[in-house]
């Protein structure tokens, strides 16, 4: 990797954005600031410009960043040695890159609960932090951000599902224009998009394995399943860490202009390996999210200069790169087509390990929500032992779709069922005339699944086992 001089001088040259943001409306021309020289507006040795804090000179020590500030300006404490704690207000939602640069003697930092950015190496080199909250506003955490905080032993965060991560990501993956409503330079607009991220390298060169992460009750199981974050060395549960409501989604995240066109959310699941999906072609660019062998990989990205438009058929493809087979990086590449009306979704996985995978996908609605589970079974056969295996499942209204795999042999089993109330009643089968269906029921609860199942499989066989798994999202 280059040195931070030069990767920092790279990034200048690539990214001289950042300040305020436009709020979807073309007010540049004749009132548009000089960046690099804009007017005096001094408070407090803050110089503030339009919501933007673009320069400090004061004494340092423990400060506090005026109200009235929208955005941190990139650079504006950088290679201060002299500030030691600093709170940020509310009403802060972007920390702009290089902004507490080398700061290496801030040792606690305040942030505030609408913040929604934090730059590229916004905090790299504060040697001296050793805790930091990130608050549940934040939808995106950019390169580096903590890179060299060495002394950082514990993060808090309150998402119910954490921040997706990846090892690179789209230049314009935010909106910035969409913030604010205070005026920021061309290249500080960006695209929106419904994920929020966090680069793979946000933490380079912390010692996580001697770190502890804190989240809230009940969903540390994300989290040691998802890139970044399972490289702590503890993960702790706090009860005192709420999950805000968008944590993990109650109602649909589909919008109603796609209910009759192919744009939209798709949710399926995988058998084959085990998984699930999400894909999101409601921005301007297809996103798509994978849960592979247990683990949320990266942010999947298209396949070449991908673009679609809803209302037309719809053919796309996405790849990722989901850990190593054999020493080899395994890419995982997954290709989707729906018709225009938004009918007939098929989705087609494959990987290093499998030439093909089995995969249920269904379409979202602005009006029928689906969530998708994920859990284990085991059970015995009276005359072979054990067996166990993995299942996936989309519960759609009162309706169950899914997939099940065994963990010893590679036999999928295709799950139909219902729900009335609060009772699972689901049909297994293979596809196979002559295999006896799987008779499977059991209870839904607070985000938990589980019961049992059945199977004669004639002559005094029984196939008996029990099953549990839990929501992903």
């Amino acid at each position: 990797m280059a040195s931070l001089p030069l990767m920092k001088t790279f990034k200048n040259t690539l990214l001289v954005l950042f300040c305020v943001v436009l709020a979807g409306c073309n007010l540049i021309a004749e009132d548009e600031p000089d960046w690099d020289n804009p007017p005096p507006d001094t408070e407090n040795n803050f110089r503030i410009y339009n919501g933007t804090l673009m320069g400090y000179n004061g004494h340092g020590g423990d400060i506090t960043i005026p109200s009235g500030v929208v955005a941190i300006h990139m650079e504006v404490f950088e290679n201060n040695k002299a500030i030691t704690s600093v709170v940020i207000p509310e009403g802060v939602k972007i920390i702009g890159m290089y902004a507490f640069y080398n700061c290496t003697n801030l040792r606690s930092v305040s942030l505030p609960s609408t913040l929604q950015y934090i730059g590229s190496q916004s905090f790299t080199g504060c040697t001296a932090l050793t805790s930091i909250t990130i608050p549940t506003s934040v939808k995106e955490i950019n390169y580096g951000a903590f890179e060299n905080c060495t002394a950082l032993n514990t993060v808090s965060v309150g998402w119910g599902m954490p921040l997706y991560s990846a090892e690179y990501a789209y230049d314009d993956i935010f909106d910035l224009s969409a913030m604010t409503g205070n005026i920021i330079p061309d290249d500080f607009r960006g695209t929106t998009y419904t994920y929020r991220f966090a680069d793979a390298d946000i933490f380079s060169n912390v010692d996580l394995s001697r770190a502890t992460l804190k989240v809230p009750k009940g969903v540390s199981f994300r989290y040691e399943n998802t890139l970044v974050w399972n490289k702590f060395g503890t993960i702790v549960e706090d009860a005192n860490i709420t999950i805000p409501a968008d944590g993990i989604t109650t109602k649909p995240q589909a919008h109603s202009a796609y209910d009759n066109q192919s744009g939209g959310i798709y949710k399926g699941v995988v058998a084959g390996t085990t998984g699930s999906f999400m894909i999101d072609l409601q921005g301007t660019k297809p996103q798509a999210m994978l849960f592979y062998d247990g683990m949320l990989t990266d942010l999947m990205k298209p396949w070449g200069d991908e673009i679609f438009e809803s209302g037309q058929a719809i053919d796309l493809s996405f790849f990722a790169f989901c850990g190593e087979n054999n020493g080899v990086s395994n890419t995982v590449y997954l290709t989707f087509s729906v018709e225009a009306d938004g009918s007939n979704p098929q989705v087609r996985i494959s990987d290093m390990k499998s030439e093909k995978m089995v995969t249920v996908v269904e379409k979202e609605t602005s009006t029928m929500h689906i969530e998708v589970y994920e859990g284990t079974y085991s059970g015995v056969v009276n005359d072979y032992g054990t067996t166990n295996g993995m299942f996936n499942v989309l519960i759609k209204g009162d309706e169950i779709k899914g997939l099940s795999c065994s963990n010893q042999d590679f036999m999928p089993y295709t799950l139909i069922g219902t729900i009335s109330g609060s009772d699972l009643s689901v049909t297994g089968t293979d596809g196979k005339e002559e295999t006896p269906p799987l008779i499977i029921t059991g209870t839904i609860a607070s985000g938990t699944i589980s019961g049992s199942y059945s199977q004669n499989l004639g002559e005094e066989r029984m196939n008996n086992g029990t099953w549990s798994g839990r929501r992903l999202f």
